[in-house]
Order: structure tokens, then C-alpha cells, then sequence
């Protein structure tokens, strides 16, 4: 560092060592507070201490947030120390990152050495120095000037970033998440576009494709530049930059160029740099910078070849929205070490998912919980919310060294004991077999918590694996990642991973809830395109509070599109951020669809921004379309040769004069582009307006002639028939998932028609107006009978089911989609699962006689609740599915089944849920064994779906023999296979790999090895018994 005029060398070194030493952002605060003690007449640091680790302020850098919100004063510390604190942060907080300006360090001399005692001597009022400094700062009059001297030497802004001014060691800055570097595509043996700010030689190179380019957002940072360097590739020789140009752009819309160079021979042999002087007028800043092809390279060909980016010049500081430490009234630390089994229900992440096990589970990314990024992804991978899910599927990134996995817990922090993997289910190969599990506090430094090399641990997929952790005892994490440090056990760079769990300390709100729904409804203005005022932006970081993440990839958002092109980004880049080649085929009548699931918006404006590849092939003749039930699209603004969109990248907002909510957005291409072709271009979408979270809501076209509905649309009533069936849909349609939906009976009327009413779901397209022919449980749909408790599909009879319901009570109806099960509940008791043969999509209805009945939703806060577990949990045993003479007591709550009768002939029970593909797991637990004359006591295993109930192993199933350990198929002999079991306690765990045909069976955690291999789906849990009080439990994993 160097002294700027009239200081001396000495006073600067002196004063960055001072800083260094006692401001550090990662010292902890207990030893910055116990240090600075003897500065504040030596008081007694341990209150204060402790009441700064109940808002979770662990070290200087949450205490340097606190001061810059203005927060500090709310956690109950002394005045006087608040005071100090923001004096000797604040005192320090333009400086910290070492780019002081010559007029400051001149403010700094003319105070004198720092006084360590808080004294003011020679310095002007602290606050009318601070309302200075966010004048200079507002009138980015405080600016920093970098000065070149040499190919990638320590001056540049990207260093800057890197080190934090100086602060820590160079960590690249693209995947500590403060600056963004994006390509118009790289090859498949590529390293990752974060290479580009490196300041290593390797390999990274875009595909071959005319106008190929890198371009690097510095996010934070305006530049004034003097001079850029760049780096060729570690790869060749050849492939250097021959005729390109650097562009910038304050938007990321508009670029104009720097410097354009032809035939420009600098780069020659791999790994060379050289450094260009730029003339730019000294008021023009910029944020985006972008290396462009307009030539081919050295070797004839469109790869863009590079391994490194540095930049000189001026800077500004951009003001941007940044998440400030949590400050809370209370929180609590909640103790989740208690691992018995890879993925059960006692880990943090499961914890999350399940709101501290008051709700059914939900993906913890779904629920807010949690965020995960990633270097890349395949284009068929799951999303990136699956590395944190319950179920094993094909989630995995692009094959590139030192590819990732990271997980945010946003305001929550983990202090980790121990952690779990799975393999994705693709391929037995693939598996991690070199790689580090790292913890950070900031996403800027991190800890390796454990160090994995030729761990073949996960041997198949599906596979799982629990590791202890040697972390720092007492520190807490927000950020944990999975870093590929080598090949994996196929030769590849693909990292593949469908499950995670950690095990520990969670530092948690008090309450657990949704930061996004619990701030709706809210208003979004639009100012410019691609600003960060959108709805689409809102969502990608949980209400402006984290990084952002594609909110397609994240499962926030979801993206659809008629078609796409081979060589196309798949459709989730249409909410992405970066200018890519998102485009369908030439198809007439091409569309994109963005839903967003389970909230909806009200438009004020739409944002399109056309693709990377050509400025041609844009938007002309086009409908922009709104819907809640993707059937039925109103047209919310029509474009008719609108030439709008001209460049490549470029972006346009249109107004909308709209007064209704939709979940769905349709952009319809309905006439040619901008070159006479069927090609739908598009690489960015937003909206503004009012975001709301959906509810459910009747649909005031979908009512029988006598039924009239409240204002609010949440309650019908029957105005007018005594017995003919009169007839109410929802507006919303449900397909996926699993949901839960609940109806109030408002009042019951008399009437002659014995059913009374029938509550249940009809197809999307059932008639619009219902006739008297027309009920629930006709033409396909399903339904729950109230006056007879009886069930009805297709027919006009009741069939026996549950039992009856009246006024007052809540019916609620449990739609899975997966399964294709309907299951009603009467006041959250569960009647059974009483249709198999659900399919989407489907309206929640209801029909009823009497006049004057009536019935509402009976939570009209929210859309739907995901499915709970019978009455706290999923489905376990299927109360409905027993043999005909039977002495078995279902407790649905609990999943526990009892014989209740027979001490010596086999009671077999069988579960709700159906397991069909994958590699699937469930669980039966020995609750009671008590003496039996039979002696193989208890059979676990699987059955097809007509199985006649007899014992398991008969009649085409599969069984593992409690008694002799043995195993049986479609026979009444054991043969032998394990080890018995049946003691009060024992655990047999069944897995099921439908893949390659194969059932296999542990015990307390211990593998028997593979029973079966002729398994063929579907399937379900299964257990039979004898001994007069026996009882099971079967725990399935989400």
C-alpha cells in the first residue's frame, strides 16, 4: 500500500495494521470486546457478550452489520458501550477494506493517530463526519482509483474484490457470490465461468458459436476504467483472441464499446496475458464489462478462450439492497444430535421442513427454510431443491473440477455434529469418492469440516452415508458446501447428490414461518428494466433477503415451454438472470408459461428480454396472457408487429391495465418474428404489480342455477332446490403434489334427498353448469356422501366408507398425486384412503340440497396445506385394506396396528402408500411381541396391490420371517436367509430397488444382504402377525 501524498509510509503501515488487528470481520466479538475492555476502565465484558449471542452477532463482521442498520442499540447493551462500538466500527468502517482516498487519509493525519481511548482530539463532530460521508457517498464523489503497473498484480478492482481489500487472501469472487461472470455457453470440459476472475491458468473456453462471449458484473462496484488485462487459456497455444471488442453497460441492457480490437496479435501461447489502455471520459462508469467475438480466434475457429480478467480505473460503491444480522426479540437453540438412522426424522434440515414437527413435511427450499446454489446443472437434472429433499432422483451438476452444492440457512445458523449424503438415483456410478464438506459464516471464507479422499462410502444409487464432523466447538454456521475436490468414482467431475441432513445446534427464530407469505400482499413498482423492483426478483431472494437464485431451479417459480431447441438453455432461464440462448423450435403458436405455484399477481407491467444469440429473431406478434387454472387464458395485452425488442440481450417493459389475480403467465407467439420465422427467443421475464398468496375461492361460473356465493367468494348457499342436487367448483385446479383441502358445512338444511351433501373434486373440465344429473361423484368425479358416510365414483349408489357428517363439522380433503389417492378426513380424523385412480387436474366441489345450506372454505388464509400424516403424519397403515375376517385395530395417528384377536393365525395389515420406481425405504418397528404358538411370530415385507391378505410370502409376495430369520415368496416353507428377529424394539428395515428388481431387508441397522431379486412394482408395506396383542409400527421415509 502505498502512501498518497503528505502522509508518510510509516503513518499508513501503522494505521493498516491497526485495522487489521483489532477489526478483522471474522474476529469472534468476545475477543474483541474482552480485548478492548482496559478502553472502557476494564468493565466486565459478560453480559454484554452474552446478550449479543442471543441476536446471533458472533463475531465483528455481524457487529459492523448491526452499526450500519442502526440496530445496535436494540439488543440491551449499555450506552455507553453502543457508543464506543459505533465509534471505533463506524471510525473505521470507510477504510476496513484498505482503499482509503487521498482526502480521507488527509482527514485521518490531521486527527492524528488513532486514539485508542475514544478521545475526539483534532476531529470534527462524529456525526457531522458521518452525514459527509453518505453525502460524498450519494454524490459518488468518494471514489478509489487503481493504478496499473503489471499483468495481474495486486492494484486491480477484481483483486480488491477478492481480498476484501486486502484483507484476507485472494478467494474468487465470482463464487463467493460478489461479482457475477456469465457466458454465452462453455464447452462440456470446461471449468466453470467463475474462472474468468481467477487467478489460476486452466481450461475454460466457451463452445464454438459466432459472437461468443464472457461478460463480469461487479455487482456493488461502477467503473471508470483505464486499463483491462486478460489471460489466454492453460489449454493451447492456438485459439487466441484475435478480433473482439470490450463492451460495458450500466444495465446489462445497453452495451457500448471500450476498445475494439482487429487482428490483434497480444495473446500468444497459453496462459500468456497482456494489458490494453482504455479512453473513457472521466464521468462514464460502468458495472457490466463484456468480452465479445467478432472475428474468429487464432486458429480459425469461434472458441473464446480465457483464464483470467482484471480491471483498472476508478470506482464508485453501488448502493444495494443487503441483509442485515436478524435482529430478534427471542430466539432458542434447539439440541438435533440424535442421529439413529441416514435420514431419519431427527436432523436440522427435516426440522425445518416440518416447522420444528408442527407440519406434514415440505422441501425445506419450498418452505423458505433453506436456499441451495450450485456451479451448474445438468439440463435433466432435478432441481437444486432435491439435494435437501426426501426423495431420491436424478440431481447433479455439470461434469467440471471442483463443482458444488452450497446450502444457505438464511437467518437461522448450525453448529453441525454430523452429517448425511445420498447418491442420486440414476446410476450406481458417479458417487463421490473426493470431496470436502465445508462450513462458512459468510460465503466468503470457509472451514473445512471434513476432508473426504477414496471414501467409497456411497456405493449405489440411492445410497446414504452418515459422517461425525470435527467442527469448532461453539461456532455457528450460516452456509454449508459440498466441494468436489477430484474425480468421482466413474472418472467424472459430475457431482451427484439427492439428499442431505445435518445433525447439531440450530440457532432458530422463535418462530418458524414463511418470510415471503407472511409479507403479502405487497406492491411492486417497476423503474427500469432489469432492476431488482420485480415480483420474479422478490421471490429469487426470499423477500430481498439473500442472494439471489433462480427461482425456477430453486422450485419457487416454475417454467414451462411448448418446445425447445437442442441446443437451447433449458426453459428456467426465461426468470434466470443472465442473457443466454433460451428458444423454442419454429413451431406456430410457441409459448412460454410461468407459474407461480402457490401465489399470484395482480400486473401493473411485464419485462421481456430478448435471447443471447442474434439481434434478429425477436418478438413481433405476440399475446401476453394471464390464467389461474392453465386452461383458460385471458389476453392481458396484445402485441401486433411490435418492434420493441432489437438487440440481443435487450430488454423492454410494457404497461398493463389489469384488475384481476393470476397464478400463470403466458408470453404466445401467434405471428413470425423479426425474421419471418416461428422461433419464441426469449432470456428474461419479470412483473410488477400486486403479489399475493393464493387461496382457494369458488369460481362464480361453476354454480348450479340455485347457488349463490359471498363477495369474498369463500362461502355458497343453496338459494332455491329442496332435493335436486345444486352444484358449486372452486376456481383454482390442482395437479400435483400432495394437498390437503378443507370445507366448513355452514348450515344443514332439511331436505328429502337422504345424501344431503357430497364434497369432493371433479375434473378441470366438468360441465360449467351444474344440471341435476350433474353431482359430485358423476362423470368421473369423486365423492365423500354426508348423509350415508359413504363414498361414490361414477356411480349413483353409496358404497360403504367412513362416517357421516353434518353442520358445523370440517370435512378436508387429502389429494396425492403421486399416489393417485384421495383420503377425506372428518375433523381431522382420518376416514381412510378412499380412491386409488386420482387424475389431474381436478376442482374441489361441492353438491348439496336443502335451501338455505351452506358451505365455506374453512382456512381462507391459505391456498392449500401440503398433505399431513394421517393426523399428524402420512398415511401409514390403510385402515381400509384388511382381510375379511379380521382382529387388527388401526391407531392412524400413531401408524401402529394391533391384533386384537388371534393368539395363533396370522393378522396381516398392509400400508396406504405405493411404492413403484426408484430405490425406496420404509421401516417396521416391533411394538409388542408377546408369546405366540406360531413360531415364525412376525413376517415384514412387500405385496402386490390385490393381495388377498393372508400372511406375507404367499400369494406373490415378498416376506423376511421374524421366528426363523428366514425369507418366503408364493411359499409357506422359510428358506434361510438372515438373522430372526421379534424382540420389542427391533427395527427391520425394507429397501426397496425397483431399478434392478432387488428387495433387501436390515435389522436395528445392520444389512441381511439381498433377499429377492424378481421385485416388480408396484407395491406396499406390508407386515402380518399372531399372538393376541402383537403390534407394529411403520415409519416411512419422506
Amino acid at each position: 500500500m502505498s502512501a498518497p501524498p503528505g502522509l508518510t509510509p510509516s503513518f499508513v503501515k501503522g494505521f493498516e495494521i491497526s485495522i487489521r488487528f483489532k477489526h478483522d470481520n471474522r474476529t469472534p466479538v468476545s475477543e474483541f470486546l474482552t480485548n478492548s475492555a482496559k478502553e472502557l476502565g476494564n468493565k466486565d465484558m459478560t453480559r454484554p457478550i452474552k446478550a449479543l449471542a442471543k441476536h446471533w452477532v458472533d463475531d465483528v463482521g455481524d457487529l459492523r452489520l448491526l452499526v450500519q442498520e442502526g440496530q445496535l442499540r436494540r439488543v440491551g447493551l449499555p450506552l455507553r458501550l453502543c457508543v464506543w462500538i459505533e465509534d471505533e466500527l463506524s471510525k473505521l468502517s470507510v477504510s476496513d477494506s484498505l482503499n482509503l482516498t487521498a482526502t480521507q487519509l488527509k482527514q485521518i493525519q490531521a486527527q492524528g493517530t488513532p486514539d485508542r481511548h475514544g478521545s475526539k482530539k483534532g476531529s470534527r463532530s462524529r456525526k457531522r463526519a458521518e452525514a459527509d460521508d453518505e453525502k460524498k457517498q450519494e454524490d459518488h464523489s468518494q471514489d478509489t482509483v487503481f493504478v496499473y503497473e503489471s499483468d495481474f498484480d495486486e492494484n486491480g478492482i477484481i483483486y480488491h474484490i477478492g481480498t476484501q481489500g486486502r484483507t484476507r487472501a485472494f478467494q474468487n469472487p465470482s463464487e463467493a457470490g460478489q461479482v457475477r461472470v456469465s457466458s454465452s455457453g462453455l464447452l462440456n470440459d470446461s471449468v466453470p465461468v467463475h474462472a474468468i476472475v481467477d487467478r489460476k491458468v486452466v481450461r475454460c473456453v466457451t463452445s464454438s458459436r459466432k459472437d461468443s462471449w464472457f461478460a463480469i458484473d461487479l455487482l456493488n462496484v461502477m467503473v471508470n476504467p483505464t486499463h483491462y488485462t486478460l489471460r489466454h487459456y492453460s489449454s493451447w497455444d492456438t485459439e487466441c483472441l484475435r478480433t473482439w471488442v470490450l463492451e460495458a453497460s450500466v444495465d446489462g441492457t445497453t452495451f457500448v464499446p471500450l476498445r475494439e480490437h482487429v487482428n490483434d496479435e497480444s495473446l500468444w501461447g497459453q496462459g500468456s496475458t497482456h494489458t490494453w489502455q482504455l479512453s473513457v471520459p472521466s464521468n462514464k462508469f460502468y458495472r457490466i464489462f463484456r468480452i465479445r467475438m467478432t472475428g474468429v480466434n487464432s486458429h480459425n475457429h469461434w472458441y473464446l478462450a480465457l483464464s483470467g480478467f482484471e480491471i483498472y480505473g476508478k470506482i464508485q460503491t453501488v448502493q444495494r439492497v443487503r441483509r442485515a444480522v436478524s435482529v430478534v426479540d427471542k430466539y432458542k437453540v434447539v439440541k438435533l444430535d440424535k442421529y439413529t438412522s441416514d435420514l431419519d426424522h431427527n436432523g436440522i434440515l427435516y426440522y425445518l421442513a416440518t416447522k420444528g414437527g408442527t407440519a406434514s413435511y415440505t422441501n425445506p427450499v419450498a418452505a423458505g427454510q433453506v436456499i441451495v446454489t450450485a456451479s451448474d446443472l445438468m439440463k435433466d437434472s432435478a432441481p437444486l431443491s432435491s439435494v435437501v429433499g426426501r426423495e431420491c432422483v436424478r440431481c447433479v451438476t455439470t461434469s467440471n473440477p471442483m463443482s458444488w452444492f452450497r446450502v444457505d440457512f438464511l437467518d437461522k445458523r448450525v453448529m453441525p455434529t454430523m452429517y448425511t449424503l445420498r447418491h442420486y438415483a440414476s446410476w450406481d456410478t458417479e458417487a463421490l469418492r473426493h470431496w470436502r464438506f465445508e462450513g462458512s459464516v459468510d460465503g466468503s471464507t470457509w472451514d473445512v469440516l471434513r476432508e473426504h479422499v477414496n471414501d467409497a462410502s456411497l456405493d449405489k444409487k440411492g445410497a446414504t452415508y452418515t459422517w461425525p464432523l470435527d467442527a469448532p466447538r461453539g461456532k455457528f454456521y450460516k452456509l454449508f458446501r459440498v466441494m468436489l475436490t477430484g474425480k468421482n468414482s466413474n472418472d467424472h467431475y459430475y457431482l451427484a447428490l439427492s439428499g442431505m441432513e445435518i445433525y447439531g445446534h440450530l440457532k432458530v427464530p422463535e418462530k418458524l414461518g414463511d418470510s415471503i407469505n407472511e409479507q403479502l400482499p405487497k406492491d411492486f413498482v417497476h423503474q427500469a428494466p432489469l432492476d431488482e423492483n420485480g415480483v420474479v426478483h422478490y421471490i429469487a431472494t426470499l423477500g430481498h433477503t439473500q442472494q439471489w437464485v433462480n427461482p425456477a431451479k430453486a422450485g419457487l417459480i416454475k417454467v414451462t415451454a411448448s418446445s425447445l431447441m437442442n441446443d437451447s438453455t433449458p426453459a428456467t432461464a426465461v426468470v434466470g438472470h443472465d442473457v443466454v440462448r433460451c428458444v423454442t423450435r419454429p413451431e406456430a403458436n410457441s409459448w412460454f408459461i410461468i407459474d407461480f405455484v402457490d401465489k399470484c399477481v395482480k400486473p401493473t407491467a411485464y419485462m421481456l428480454r430478448h435471447y443471447a444469440s442474434w439481434d434478429v429473431e425477436a418478438l413481433r406478434n405476440w399475446d401476453f396472457q394471464g390464467s389461474n387454472d392453465g386452461y383458460n387464458w385471458e389476453t392481458l395485452r396484445k402485441h401486433q408487429n411490435d418492434e420493441s425488442l432489437q438487440q440481443k440481450g435487450q430488454a423492454f417493459i410494457w404497461p398493463l391495465n389489469v384488475e384481476s389475480f393470476y397464478r400463470m403467465f403466458r408470453v404466445l407467439q401467434w405471428g413470425p418474428n423479426s425474421n419471418q420465422h416461428n422461433y419464441l427467443a426469449l432470456s428474461g421475464f419479470e412483473i410488477y404489480g400486486t403479489l399475493a398468496q393464493r387461496r382457494m375461492s369458488w369460481s362464480s361460473d361453476r354454480l348450479s342455477e340455485h347457488v349463490s356465493i359471498s363477495q369474498d367468494q369463500l362461502a355458497v348457499t343453496n338459494s332455491g332446490s329442496d332435493d335436486k342436487w345444486q352444484m358449486a367448483m372452486s376456481e383454482q385446479t390442482l395437479d400435483a403434489g400432495k394437498k390437503m383441502l378443507s370445507l366448513r358445512i355452514k348450515y344443514d338444511a332439511a331436505t328429502s334427498n337422504t345424501w344431503r351433501f357430497i364434497i369432493g373434486v371433479v375434473p378441470a373440465k366438468f360441465p360449467r353448469k351444474g344440471k341435476a344429473k350433474e353431482w359430485v361423484g358423476a362423470h368421473g368425479s369423486w365423492g365423500y356422501i354426508a348423509g350415508t358416510g359413504g363414498k361414490c365414483h361414477n356411480v349413483a349408489k353409496s358404497q360403504p366408507y367412513g362416517h357421516k357428517y353434518g353442520a358445523d363439522d370440517v370435512v378436508s380433503v387429502a389429494l396425492d398425486f403421486d399416489e393417485r389417492t384421495i383420503e377425506f378426513f372428518k375433523n381431522g380424523r382420518t376416514q381412510g384412503v378412499a380412491f386409488r385412480n386420482l387424475q389431474g387436474p381436478v376442482r374441489l366441489a361441492v353438491s348439496f340440497t336443502g335451501t338455505e345450506s351452506s358451505v365455506s372454505f374453512a382456512d381462507s388464509a391459505s391456498l392449500m396445506r401440503p398433505l399431513p400424516r394421517g393426523v399428524s403424519g402420512v398415511p401409514t397403515w390403510d385402515p381400509t385394506r384388511k382381510a375379511r375376517v379380521s382382529s387388527i385395530l388401526i391407531d392412524e395417528k400413531e401408524g401402529i396396528a394391533t391384533n386384537r384377536g388371534s393368539r395363533d393365525k396370522w393378522q396381516s395389515v398392509m400400508s396406504v402408500r405405493k411404492f413403484t420406481s426408484g430405490v425406496q425405504r420404509f421401516s417396521v418397528e416391533i411394538m409388542c411381541s408377546p408369546p405366540t404358538p406360531n413360531n415364525w411370530k412376525f413376517i415384514v415385507g412387500v405385496v402386490r396391490e390385490n393381495f388377498p391378505l393372508t400372511w406375507v410370502g404367499a400369494a406373490e409376495s415378498w416376506g423376511y420371517i421374524g421366528g426363523t430369520g428366514g425369507k418366503c415368496y408364493s411359499v409357506g416353507s422359510s428358506t434361510p436367509y438372515g438373522r430372526p428377529f421379534g424382540r420389542v424394539g427391533d427395527m427391520i428395515t425394507v429397501t426397496m430397488d425397483f431399478d434392478n428388481g432387488q428387495l433387501s431387508f436390515a435389522v436395528n441397522g445392520v444389512d441381511m444382504g439381498v433377499a429377492f431379486e424378481n421385485l416388480v412394482a408396484p407395491v406396499y408395506a406390508a407386515a402380518s402377525m399372531t399372538g393376541t396383542g402383537a403390534a407394529v409400527r411403520l415409519h416411512l421415509d419422506d
